[in-house]
Parts: structure tokens; C-alpha cells; sequence
């Protein structure tokens, strides 16, 4: 059995999808048909395995799990003589994609930059990695200004804010205009995904 992996995007804070190649019928199923696969999964702090019998489809799902708990998860064949070898095992995070913060960006006038904060989204058990700050630009469409505030970076991670000077506004893709507002999008990412965006900021003007 080769190693199992699992579905982001079906994966949740309580619910795991697993899934493994399922085999061909040969040498490494005895020579005859598979009766279907076992899967075991046990919690860190777990000693025993907790069993769930699959039929012959390569996925299954596991739940109820407990928010941010890792689990150990292995899959063995079967057929009607019983179980064939483990496969190697897989350690997963119960987790999802992050939710936006309740609180939309702040965009703010300081010197000759805009400065954009935000805060911490909801990660759902797994990490933070990276986030993008899309800014509106003249035509209604969303861009990142990447020069300065480039938001997969450790250190704008940890801090969520960055400085982008006014003069970088004007121009492409931009093009803002002293009295065109300055709208923020931000988005945050963990292992899982990207979440929905953040909500609008409160309109600035005459910044660029």
C-alpha cells in the first residue's frame, strides 16, 4: 500500500477525507480480489487504533475528530484471507481553510505611504502562512502591489501590515487619482486554502 493522503478542500475542523490508491488485483493482493480496505487512525495522545472497515473505492471519510488534534491515519488491504501489510502512515491536522477577521482592514494616511493593517482571521487549527492585499485600482479590478507589501513574506505574516507609497498608486495598474478612494481586499491563506475576503475598509481619499 502506498502512502495515504487527504482532500483539502472536503477536509474539516471535525471530518478528514482520506484517501489511498486503491490496488490492482495481483501479486499484492494475494493473487485474487480485494474484499475492501481498513482503515486505522488514532489521536496523538491515543494508544489504541480506532478502526472503520471501506469497501473497494480508494477514499473514506473519518469523523467526528476534535478541532486541531493531529491524527495518525494507515490503510491495510483486504481480501477473504484477511489483512495484508500497513501502509505508511500519514500524521494530519484536523483543520480547514482560515475565515476572514470580523473586522475589515485599516487603510491610513502616514507621511508619504499608505499604511494598511489588518487583523489575525480565524485560522480554524491550522497556521497562517500567507495572506494578499489587493488594492481597488481605477478600473474597479483588484491587484497586489507586490514591491511593498508583498503579504507571503514571514515578517508582513507576523506583523499584518505593510506601507505602500502613494506615488506607486498613480500609475499602472492603478492609476488613482487624488480624489479616488483607496479600497483594500485581503484574503489569508493557511495549508488548507485561501479564505473568503476579508470585508471592504472604510473608504480613503486624496491619498495618492
Amino acid at each position: 500500500m502506498e502512502l495515504p493522503t487527504y482532500d483539502i478542500p472536503e477536509s474539516t475542523n471535525t471530518m478528514i477525507k482520506l484517501y489511498w490508491t486503491p490496488l490492482i488485483q495481483g501479486p499484492l493482493t494475494g493473487g485474487i480480489a480485494l474484499n475492501g480496505y481498513r482503515v486505522l487512525y488514532k489521536a496523538d495522545a491515543d494508544i489504541e487504533w480506532t478502526t472503520i472497515d471501506s469497501s473497494t473505492i480508494g477514499f473514506t471519510y473519518i469523523t467526528p475528530l476534535v478541532p486541531g488534534t493531529f491524527y495518525t491515519f494507515k490503510v491495510i488491504a483486504l481480501n477473504k484471507y484477511g489483512v495484508g501489510m500497513d501502509s505508511p502512515t500519514v500524521r494530519i491536522v484536523a483543520g480547514q481553510r482560515p475565515d476572514p477577521a470580523a473586522t475589515a482592514p485599516v487603510v491610513t494616511i502616514v507621511d508619504t505611504y499608505i499604511k494598511i493593517a489588518w487583523d489575525s482571521p480565524i485560522s480554524n487549527n491550522v497556521p497562517i502562512d500567507a495572506y494578499k492585499v489587493m488594492i481597488r485600482t481605477k478600473d474597479l479590478q483588484f491587484t497586489q502591489q507586490l514591491v511593498n507589501c508583498n503579504a507571503s513574506e514571514t515578517m508582513i505574516v507576523s506583523s499584518r501590515e505593510c506601507f505602500v507609497p502613494m506615488v506607486s498608486l498613480r500609475i499602472e495598474p492603478f492609476n488613482l487619482q487624488y480624489t479616488d478612494p483607496v479600497v483594500v481586499k485581503i484574503i489569508a491563506h493557511n495549508q488548507r486554502g485561501w479564505s473568503e475576503p476579508y470585508n471592504l475598509n472604510d473608504e480613503v481619499t486624496g491619498a495618492p
